[in-house]
């Protein structure tokens, strides 16, 4: 039995930073910038320059009229300017300080946020078997890492009640992750399924660090293409010290899909493979399970239609609608003493913003299990004219609690 993952992922970029390894202090310095240049643009003959010293002071008309002209002169001339930022960079502060972890450990962690963790980080109930055959290694594997996740506070973890050699886990900081900065969050990366199942495949330790370090950091780029660039000096800042150039080098050489790298005399760049970049498969995908959900309830209301029109003779039923909605999941409401007092079956009515949580939450889980919930809203909710405050909030709810039960029986 295979785990039962998530299309997507969130993983917080706290706790994966401080598992990769963090980033040595160091100082950002930035020191170029452009400046037009005066004497090399003629601005001296120029009639606006005498007015330049109290421009400020004279109507905003003439302001305006007189930036724009500065602004957009053929003549200007720029030269490039030094003035030195120093930026303070230090990781520790940022994320809070924890050992990094070994390989086995690394994918754990973050194959557990595939396991749908409530919003507190909670996840019931799963295989240790499961884990092992996933991340290619035995049960002791498994037992021995979660211990080391533990004890650098990485996770919680607790032996589950239902079956033997299964546990239950908590992520303590994935509650966290969608907090804004202010409020002590430290954002996270999308993941795809897709793109995990190639992280697993990765066996060299140092490439499975930089991979993962450039994925938190491509995250944050909505470009169909992206492309990081990184000195040796930058990606050795949170590797072990012994990864000088050369075993660098040696670590990117191994095969894998994830990225394509180029080398040049000081830096490596890495272009993101199309296929795994996250955020533009999310939105794509978001967007066709929106459309297959709202055609799905178009045609389920066009049979509720047609239904109801045959309550008037309802042993003409050519196209066989009764049998067509028991498949759909309505049966229980199609016998004669359950029906509705009115006889009739209210339609499926949802606005624009209910479709796009039905379409998200389609990528979380499946639209087979979307579609069965909305069949169950129905015959729990719409059906007796039982209030409903968020369709999507509710739909998830019914996932979520099913998910558990499942588990529990």
């Amino acid at each position: 039995m295979l785990l039962n993952l998530s299309n997507f992922a969130r993983v917080g970029k706290g706790p994966a930073l401080k598992a990769i390894g963090l980033q040595k202090n160091y100082k950002e310095y930035y020191t170029e910038y452009q400046q037009l240049d005066e004497a090399a643009s003629g601005c001296f003959a120029c009639p606006h320059f005498k007015y330049k010293s109290f421009l400020e002071y004279m109507p905003q008309e003439i302001q305006e009229n007189i930036s724009s002209q500065c602004s957009n002169c053929p003549k200007a001339v720029y030269k490039t300017a030094y003035k030195t930022h120093i930026k303070y960079i230090n990781e520790k502060n940022m994320y809070g300080y924890q050992p990094r972890l070994k390989g086995n450990a690394l994918k754990l962690l973050i194959t557990y946020h595939f396991l749908t963790p409530s919003p507190r980080g909670f996840i019931s109930d799963v295989s240790e078997k499961e884990l092992a055959e996933f991340i290619n290694c035995d049960i002791k594997t498994i037992r021995y890492s979660n211990e080391v996740l533990a004890k650098y506070g990485y996770i919680s973890y607790h032996a589950s009640g239902w079956e033997k050699n299964h546990i239950s886990i908590l992520l303590p900081e994935y509650n966290t992750y969608h907090l804004t900065a202010s409020e002590g969050g430290r954002g996270y990366a999308t993941i795809s399924k897709e793109l995990l199942q190639e992280i697993m495949k990765i066996k060299d330790i140092n490439q499975l660090r930089i991979y993962l370090r450039a994925i938190m950091e491509s995250d944050a780029s909505s470009a169909p293409q992206v492309k990081l660039e990184r000195s040796y000096e930058q990606l050795r800042r949170y590797l072990p010290g012994y990864c000088k150039p050369n075993v660098i080098k040696k670590a990117l050489v191994l095969q894998s899909d994830i990225f394509n790298i180029e080398y040049e005399n000081t830096k490596v760049v890495l272009h993101l493979n199309a296929v795994y970049n996250t955020r533009q498969a999310k939105l794509s995908l978001i967007e066709e399970n929106r459309s297959e959900m709202q055609s799905y309830i178009t045609v389920l209301n066009d049979m509720l239609d047609q239904y109801n029109l045959l309550q008037e003779n309802p042993d003409d039923d050519p196209a066989n609608l009764t049998e067509k909605l028991r498949l759909y999941g309505l049966h229980t409401y199609l016998d004669t003493n359950k029906k509705p007092k009115t006889n009739t079956y209210p339609p499926v009515i949802l606005k624009d913003n209910d479709y796009r949580d039905l379409g998200l939450l389609s990528t979380t889980y499946s639209l087979s299990v979307v579609k069965q919930t909305v069949l169950e809203i129905y015959n729990t909710y719409i059906l007796p004219k039982r209030p409903i405050e968020s369709f999507g909030a509710l739909t998830r709810a019914i996932i979520k609690k099913e998910a558990l039960f499942s588990k529990a029986s």
